[in-house]
This record gives C-alpha cells, sequence and structure tokens, in this order.
C-alpha cells in the first residue's frame, strides 16, 4: 500500500527534474560535488523529495531540483520556497517552518519531523535541528543547510 501511495504522490510531482539540471542547493553554498555524492557514476541525479505532517502525507517541497522549478524548496517565490506560504519549512510562522511546531524540522523536539525520500520510496531519514534524533538524515549537506534556514 505504501508503494502505491508513493507511486501517486510522486507520479504527481512532475515539477521535479529527474536528471540533468542544476542539482544541490546552491543557495546554501553547495556545488555539484553533492549531486555526485547521492548517485553512481553514469547514473541520474538523486531527486530527493520531502514529506511533512502527522503521517506525512503533505508534500513539502523537492530538496534537490534547480531552483526555478515549480516544486523546489529553493524557489521563493513557489509554494514550497516562498517564506510566506503554508506549504513551506521555509516559513518561520508556519506551522512547517516555526520552531514551535510539532510538524517543523526547525523545532527540536518535533513530534513528527518531515521524512525525505526518494522517488523510488527510499527513506534518507528525517530532516530536522535536533541532533538527538536517531532518524535525522546523515546528508551532511542538509544538516548545514537547515541549520542555516532555522536560524531565520
Amino acid at each position: 500500500m505504501r508503494r502505491a501511495f508513493l507511486a501517486v504522490i510522486f507520479g504527481g510531482i512532475g515539477a521535479c527534474a529527474i536528471a540533468g539540471g542544476s542539482m544541490g542547493l546552491a543557495a546554501a553554498g553547495t556545488s555539484g560535488a553533492i549531486a555526485d555524492g547521492l548517485r553512481g557514476a553514469g547514473q541520474a541525479p538523486v531527486v530527493l523529495l520531502l514529506f511533512g505532517g502527522g503521517n506525512h502525507e503533505v508534500f513539502l517541497g523537492c530538496l534537490t531540483c534547480p531552483e526555478y522549478d515549480a516544486g523546489s524548496v529553493r524557489n521563493r517565490l513557489g509554494l514550497h520556497g516562498s517564506a510566506y506560504s503554508s506549504m513551506s519549512i521555509l516559513n518561520p510562522f508556519g506551522r512547517f517552518g516555526s520552531p514551535s511546531s510539532a510538524l517543523s524540522p526547525c523545532n527540536p523536539y518535533a513530534l513528527h519531523a518531515p521524512v525525505i525520500v526518494d522517488r523510488e520510496g527510499r527513506s534518507y531519514g528525517e530532516l530536522t535541528v535536533s541532533e538527538s534524533n536517531s532518524r535525522r538524515t546523515r546528508i551532511e549537506f542538509l544538516r548545514g543547510w537547515l541549520t542555516a534556514v532555522c536560524r531565520h
């Protein structure tokens, strides 16, 4: 059932690039080396997607899509990258970006930190500033980026 749910969700996310384009979080000072670290030789870059909410049913954006991609968390004019959108972890007053929200990666005590998955449904851990969360992502560039984001 989880695979079917993920297939429906990912099938509807046509805005995120699968290959090519600008990968990584350039806005955070990262480089193309990040994308290389997330893929094998000759393989397409890994598209990392973020899901939040109590059951991780809310799409919160693509972490590794190009900046001008409609679904990218780096697109400041988009639903998932705007500091004013209720669907953005970049909104410090929203339920997914507030340091006091149980659904926010910026809350070290969040009960339901967003999860990072690829298009195949493989988990890359939770996106959280909590250093004591054993499910916290091991992807260092995302940890650093989130720390900078949560300083608002």
